[in-house]
This record gives structure tokens, sequence and C-alpha cells, in this order.
């Protein structure tokens, strides 16, 4: 057991404190040869995290760092293959496995619940990222990063690289721009001017010498932290990291720190962003204004300004958004803390505006601010905020990370300051003098001080270009052309053969020696068992009740279903609606301002949403439910439920400038997902072709909702009231006893009973499934205003064959060993792979792809592969545990109880899961050859839909039917 003051394998272990509110253990240690720090929090947590950090300060605009990060997992000594990182996808147990690259740190996180597996994958990650293959292998650079193609000599030139269109696509966005500029604006003398991930027109000025130099200089274990979080066996970890890496380096001096930036005069830009050519420029500018808040070590002042941005925008009845929105100023206003760096800033964006009110949106602001410290903030306002925030806090178990990932995160930006590591784990004391100072003029002080005296603040002004996107993709034909006029003949056949070589290098397998040093688990020792999600069928009152064991400590979790399975076509997108609107309409006895207060202080989580569940051996039927789901404290759940059935049966659906305000906003954040989540929308399109479910979801939250919400804004022009009057009648019929099925961790009479009491009987839904679709054309193009596409090809597995758990096995394969090397490797996208979904669709998506019709042709060719990969009679062992993961992923207490209900809906037994597991794990090489004509039926009949720009949607037009742009 480690003790404090004395040394383990060569760690020297410097502190060692309880972290009560995780019930946990901190250990601080140091390699002392080295100079690497250590950091483990000790907990009774299963899912073993680790993760390594860099201090990486980026010192231009190429994204070094962003490219390096990449190229890290790309071999190494000890493990020569191509990729050892899609090697562990394909082969690990892992929960997680990636890498970030952040403003100032790159973090290579992972992990396992299996003690081997843990093991196994830390030596593969700190040789990667100590012992790069990159350093004698300048391939990797050209691919993860960039190169000139050329197909022949005379050919023109094009760029390709992984991070080069990763950055052509996250740089498509409105926001990503405002970021990047705000940045430039408030730190002109820090790291933080620059683009960590890289900017794609500097991208190309990155030389494969400079990325080397790069990761000598920063990728030295005296500028690295190891993170450890839950029961680790510490003393193998110690021993590994000093025996087989830290041993071998002498601590260096050079330490790489950030400068506070000095407050600088303000400054206002003027900047653009790409919309489509057919859209309307009107209300489409972008006003984000920014105040540096403190820095990262002032950890009550840095929550008290987010406990601000939520007080004074955190919804339409927000006094500075509602302010902002009834004086026509904007149509969504957002406030957030950006505080990933060393200097964490507020901003206040105000979207869908013009620039010509620019004066009068300042006007507002600093009108508001004033008149909220003469008059004094809300209290009882602040205290909802703030307890939103400390729910939170305790329900960490509820998000898409894993918690201890959450928290080996929140240690590393407290080493990387060289702050107390313990900062962000406990907060209870923080908001504990939070609460205190709500009885005096500290929030007060606070705002002033933020948004009234700050010397450190800017503007940024984005507004939208129709020809922006055009302007940019014949900028990059320029340098291409440009570049090309310097070359000499010679260079040409020079460049030429590189690409040849590159593309040989691609296609060429790594040996099985090299593949058999890559570590992994044995079939042998995975457990016979899977997990089990227990739940029991009970009744309270004559309504239905799914009670679950699974619980986090001090939650109270809870959904409620109400069944829907008769709602026509037309009634769907009106239901979507009617979520997003519960909540934020009036209810009888409390207006929205009051309502909103309450809902902070009373739920934790609360969300409003329609549910759709499908089945693999009926694709023509779904069901279809309204659903609530809801968190909160244990001791206020029966004030939780009587406000949510307040807000289900007593909204008052006449408020029409609240509706036209929320349409709105939807309509934009619909807009921008599609453009930075094509692939999603795409996904969800391809199965609207093929199964009710899919068309189900299609109406819900795909592109036709996106559609149907255009027409209905233009319909609000001359009045909402049919629209309002629709949702009236929606919820009225919906929100009774005989429609609802309720889920929580154990039965609560008092819940219940609130509930039994509040809802009318109402009458059942006069059908038990719902039939919708087909819905679209089955091979289109949608135009967005972007230079990358995503493109997606998919079918319904009814009618080709019976689901086998071999499937999981099929897209593992086909996903790391075939769609990886020949879309990502070889097409430069930045991600791509086979899914399946628990209703059956099966889909090919490609990620920020520069080259659809190419990826096409390569989903049309999976059954080939499949055939010849059959043929060579492979060991599958690697592939079944990888997919074991897939198939049974980490579930935190949330997701297990959703997926409880899921299965109960679906009529999915127990028994079906573990059969499908036992098929899994005993896949053949028959078994997944058995599959080829299902991916020939795929390749003939697959619905096809391609998001892009209008060049990458022009390269794949002879496999389109329509081509419409976003509008």
């Amino acid at each position: 057991m480690l003790k404090c003051n004395e040394k383990s394998h060569g760690f020297f272990v410097r502190r060692i404190r309880p972290v009560e509110e995780l019930n946990g253990v901190l250990y601080e240690l140091e390699h002392e040869r080295s100079g690497a720090a250590l950091l483990w929090l000790d907990r009774e947590e299963e899912n073993k995290t680790f993760a390594v950090c860099f201090r990486t300060i980026p010192e231009d605009d190429m994204g070094v760092f962003h490219i390096l990060e990449h190229s890290m997992l790309c071999g190494s000594d000890r493990y020569p293959v191509r990729e050892p990182f899609v090697e562990l996808l394909k082969s690990s147990l892992k929960t997680f496995l990636n890498a970030f690259t952040y403003p100032d740190k790159t973090i290579y996180p992972f992990s396992s619940c299996n003690n081997q597996d843990f093991i196994n994958l830390l030596r593969v990650y700190m040789d990667a990222v100590l012992h790069p293959s990159l350093r004698n292998t300048p391939e990797i650079f050209r691919q993860e990063g960039w190169h000139y193609e050329l197909s022949s000599p005379e050919a023109e030139p094009v760029y390709k690289g992984v991070v080069f269109n990763e950055m052509k696509g996250a740089s498509a966005g409105a926001a990503a721009r405002l970021e990047s500029e705000m940045n430039r604006l408030l730190f002109p003398d820090t790291c933080y001017r620059f683009e960590a991930g890289g900017n794609p027109e500097r991208i190309p000025e990155l030389t494969y010498e400079k990325a080397l130099s790069a990761h000598e200089r920063f990728y030295d274990p005296s500028n690295s932290c190891i993170l450890l979080d839950g029961r680790v066996d510490v003393e193998t970890v110690l021993r590994i990291l000093d025996e087989e890496y830290f041993r071998f380096y002498e601590h260096r001096t050079e330490v790489f720190s950030i400068p506070l930036q000095e407050p600088v005069p303000y400054r206002e830009s003027v900047s653009s962003y790409a919309i489509g050519e057919e859209e309307p420029e009107t209300q489409k500018t972008v006003i984000s204004m920014g105040y540096v808040a403190g820095s990262y070590e002032q950890k009550e002042r840095l929550l008290a300004a987010q406990i601000l941005c939520d007080y004074l925008a955190g919804s339409n009845e927000a006094p500075l958004k509602r302010a902002i929105l009834e004086a026509g100023l904007g149509q969504e206003v957002m406030a957030a803390m950006t505080d990933d760096i060393l200097q964490p800033y507020l901003t206040l964006q105000i979207w869908n505006t013009e620039e010509a009110l620019l004066p009068k949106i300042r006007e507002t602001v600093e009108n508001i601010i004033r008149k909220q410290l003469e008059d004094g903030l809300d209290r009882e306002n602040l205290k909802a905020s703030l307890r939103r925030f400390a729910y939170e806090v305790l329900d960490q178990d509820s998000g898409w990370m894993p918690a201890g990932l959450v928290h080996v995160v929140q240690m590393a930006g407290s080493w990387l300051y060289g702050k107390d590591p313990i900062q962000n784990l406990e907060w209870k004391e923080t908001i504990g003098r939070l609460e205190d100072s709500l009885s005096g003029d500290y929030f007060e002080k606070l705002l002033e001080e933020l948004m009234i005296t700050n010397p450190h603040q800017a503007l940024v002004c984005l507004k939208p270009d129709r020809k922006l996107a055009k302007e940019q993709a014949n900028s990059e034909a320029v340098r291409l052309s440009e570049a090309k006029a310097h070359w000499s003949e010679e260079e040409k056949q020079r460049i030429f053969e590189e690409t040849s070589h590159q593309l040989q290098w691609q296609q060429t397998p790594d040996t099985e020696e090299a593949l058999s040093r890559i570590p992994m688990v044995k079939l042998s020792d995975i457990p016979e068992k899977g997990q089990r999600l227990t739940m029991e069928l009970t009744e309270w009152d004559g309504i239905k009740v799914i009670c679950h064991q699974a619980e986090a400590d001090g939650i109270f979790r809870m959904s409620l279903y109400f069944d829907a399975c008769d709602l026509t076509e037309e009634e769907l997108p009106y239901t979507a609606l009617l979520g997003q609107l519960l909540g934020k309409l009036p209810t009888k006895n409390c207006d929205s301002r009051r309502l909103q207060t309450r809902i902070r202080q009373t739920v934790g989580s609360l969300n409003f949403h329609t549910e759709v569940y499908g089945t693999r051996r009926d694709k023509t039927s779904c069901r279809v439910f309204f659903t609530v789901d809801c968190g909160c404290l244990k001791g206020r759940r029966e004030e939780a439920v009587a406000l949510i059935c307040e807000i289900l049966r007593e909204t008052c659906f006449q408020d029409f400038a609240v509706l036209k305000n929320i349409m709105a906003q939807i309509q934009m954040s619909m807009q921008m997902d599609v453009i930075q989540s094509g692939n999603r929308y795409a996904a969800t399109r391809t199965a609207a072709y093929e199964s009710a479910e899919g068309a189900a979801w299609e109406l819900l939250g795909g592109y036709s909702r996106y559609l149907w919400q255009q027409d209905m804004g233009k319909r609000l022009e001359t009045g909402g009231e049919e629209i309002l009057s629709r949702l009236e009648g929606l919820a009225a019929k919906l929100f009774c006893r005989s429609r609802l099925t309720m889920s929580m961790p154990e039965l609560s009479k008092e819940a219940a009973g609130v509930i039994s009491m509040s809802l009318p009987e109402g009458e059942r839904s006069a059908v038990s499934a719902a039939h919708y679709g087909p819905i679209g054309v089955s091979k289109e193009g949608i135009i967005i205003p972007a230079g990358i596409s995503f493109a997606v090809q998919g079918t319904h597995i009814c009618g080709l064959r019976d689901f086998h758990g071999s499937f999981y096995v099929l897209a593992n394969v086909l996903s790391h060993e075939y769609l990886w090397n020949a879309v990502r490797v070889q097409g430069g996208a930045y991600g791509t792979g086979l899914l399946g979904t628990e209703a059956g669709s099966i889909y090919c998506y490609s990620y920020r792809d520069p080259t659809p019709g190419r990826t096409l042709n390569c989903y049309g060719e999976m059954a080939g592969y499949l055939e010849d990969f059959c043929r060579e009679t492979p060991k599958l062992d690697k592939f079944i545990i990888g997919s074991l993961g897939d198939f049974e992923p980490l579930l935190n207490s949330w997701r297990a109880i959703k997926q409880a209900d899921g299965d109960y809906f679906r009529k999915t037994a127990q028994e079906e899961r573990e059969q499908i597991r036992t098929e899994l794990l005993g896949t053949t090489v028959e078994d997944l050859r058995s599959w080829c004509e299902v991916l020939e039926a795929f390749n003939r009949k697959g619905g096809i839909c391609v998001v892009g720009g209008e060049a990458q949607i022009k390269e794949c037009k002879d496999k389109l039917e329509t081509i419409t742009a976003l509008s």
C-alpha cells in the first residue's frame, strides 16, 4: 500500500488525501528520475480509467499537436503495426478509447473493467506516445496530417489528410469561427490566439520535420502527467511505467508555462461564415461578446460566473435573453463559460440578428445589466440556477463520458496550471459558500466586474456570406495551382511517385509477426454470462410500473411513457414540437418565468420528448411513446412529480410570442446540426426509406422535421393559433392514465400516487403499433455550405435474413479491417464504419469525407472483401473480443434503466440478449460468410443519402436520383 513520503518503483509519494464527495482517496506522486507526475483517484469503481497528458502549447495555426495526437496511435517501436489504435478497437474490452487535443494540452485516455486488458492498453498507449513510429515513418504524417495527391504528373493536385479534412468540417460552422475569432481578440499574446486543431489554410505549411521537432520537445515524461481513476492495481502500473519507460529519461529543466494575458484594449472584429447559396442573408448575423472572468484557480468566482450565465440567459424567461428576444434583436441568446483554459471567459451570443442592430444590442445588454444591479438580482432565480449546478455535480453518472474520464480530465487541467488537483473534484464547500453569498451583494459585484467594468473584453460580429463556401473552394484551388506552378518537372514526378508510394504503403498489410505483438486478453477469459438488466413489473392503481434495481446515490430517476401509437405521420412533428414547448409555456397557476424558476429549484434534469421502438423482426411497425425523463434529489421527488403533472395537464397553449421564439430557435439549431452532424441526418433519412421506426424518427427529428420547421415558420407569419390548437389537442389526448407506463428504480408509492391523482383516465390508443413510411427517395443528395461531406448507405435486415449475434463481429471486421483503411486511411475521411440498430437498420457512414462517390464505391465492395477475408480462414478471437463491448457497452445507472425500458417495449427478453451474446462469442468464419448475401442486397437496394458541399455532391451525382440544397 502506498504511504506518504515513501517510494515505490521509482515514484515518490508526495501527498495522500481523502476526496470525501467521491468516496475516494487522491494520491499524488512524482517519478524522481524523469520528473513525470502521477495522480490516482482511488475509489470503488470497476471501470478503471487511465490517461497520459502532455502540456502542448501551440505556436501557430498549423495544428501540429492535433496531427501528433492522430499520429501517436499509428504504430510504435514495441508495436510496429500501422495502427495499434485500430487493432485495439478490434480486439480490446475497452469501455473508452480515444485521444483529445485541447487548446493547451493533449490527453490520451482509455478505460476498461478488465484488469489484464487495462494493463495491455497501458503498454500500447505509453509506447505510442513516447516511442512512435512517426519518428521514422513520414507516411504517417502525410496520412494523418496532409499531403499533396497527384494521380499523374500532369494532373491537378489535391490536399489529402485526415486532420486536414476534419478541420475543414469543424471550421464550416459559425460556432467554431466565433470561438476562434474570440480567442484571437482576447488572447493576442498567448497560445490561445492559435487554432490548436489547425486552420485548414495553414495546415499545409506544416512540415514533417516540424512535427518531429514538436514531438521531441513536448512529448517527454518531465512534461507529462499520468492520471488514474478507479480500483487500479497501482503497484503493477507503477512498475511498468518505471521499468519499461520512465527510468530511461532524465528530468528536463525546460518548463512549458502559459503566461497570463494582460487585459487588452477593447476590440471588435467583423468576419463572415458560409451559408447556402439559396439561403436569405437577412437575420443571419451572429454577435458574440466575450468577457475574461478570471484565472483557473478562482474556483468560486468561476462557478459564480457560470451561475450568472444561467441566470441571465438560461431560458427564454431569463432577464437578458427575454429582453433581447422581446426587442426583436435576435432569435436566440446564449451565455456560457469557456473554462478549459488558463483564463476562462464568458460569452454572450446573439444569433440571427443584423449588424445594423449592434448599437441597440449593446445598449440593451448594458441597460438590462445595470437594471439588474440597481434592483438586485432575483434571489429565487439565483438559488434555482445554483441548485441546478449542485444537482449536476452529484449526478456525474448520467453523461456520455464515463465518470472516471470526467475525473481525469478535471485533474489534468489542475495539473497543467500548477493548481491543486483536487480543485475540481469537490464542490460542496464552494457551493455552500455561494449559497451563503446569496444574502449579500457578491453576485451583483461580480456581475458588474464581468460585464460593466471589465477591462478585458471583446466583440465578434459574424456575418452570413452566400459566396464564401465557393470562394473558399476557389481559394484552395488557387493555392494548389500556385504550388504546382512552382514545381519543376522533377518535383511533379517526385510528388506523383510519393502519392503512389503512399497508397502502396497504406495498402500493405501488417505482418502476422507484428500483429502478434499487440497484447490482448484471451477469449477464454470472457465471463460466460454477461450483464443482466433486472426489472420487476407491477401496477399502481391500474397503471403499469417498471421497477429497476439500478440507482445513483441520492438521485431519484423516473420516466413516464405515454402510448402514442395511434398518432398519424402528420401528427408526429407536432408531437416533437410539443416536447420542446412543455416547461417553457405557462401553466394555469404559473407564468413562464416563475415556472422556469420552479423547474430549476425542484428538478435536476427534465426532458420531454418522443421515443420510437422498432424490432428486427418487423420493419413495418413500431411503438411510439411520448416520454418524460426526470431526475431529482430523493427528498424532492413528490414535489418534482407534482410539477411535472402540472406541466402535462395544465399548460396554457395561447402564448404566440413564446411559440414564435422557440420555433425560430429550433430551426436555427437544426440547421447548424445538419452542417456539423450530417451523418446522423443522412442515417435517419436512409432508415426512413426502409422501416416504420426510421420513418418515425425522420418525422420527429430528421431532415423531414427540419423541412417541416421551415414550413411552420412561414405559417407563423400569418398567425400560430392553429399550431397551438393542435398542440393543445395532442396534450389532452396523450397525457392520461390509460396510456401511461411508469419506470422508476423502485416503486415510490408517494410519487405514483401523485401521478395517479393528477391524470385523468382518458382513452387508450386505438392501435398497439404504428405504421409509417417509407419517406423520401432512396438515393438523394443534400447540399450544405461546407467543403466536406457525410455519405450514408443503409437498409433494414428484415426480409434479408434472421438476425444473428455474429453481426457484431461482422461490423467490427468491416469497420476496422476494411472501411477504416479504404475510407479513412486511403480516402481521407475523418470517420467511417458499419453500424446496426436495435430496430434492425444497418448502415455504413462516413464523417467529414472529401470524396463521397469513392466512399459509396467502397460500400459496394464490402461483400467481395468479406468473401476474401473468410477465404483466408482467419482466427476471429480478437474480433469477437472487440465486438463484445459494442454489444455490452458500459452502462451507467441511467443508461441501464433506459435500456431495460427499451427491451420491455421491444419485447426483447433477457434470454434473447443472452442468446445473441452466445452467438457473438461463438462466431465462426461460416457465420461471417453467411452475411455476404445481405451485403450484396445492401449494395443493390440500400438507400443512399449524401449530405455535403456542392463539389462533393457533384462528385457522386451519378449515384443520386435527386439533389436539393439546404435552405
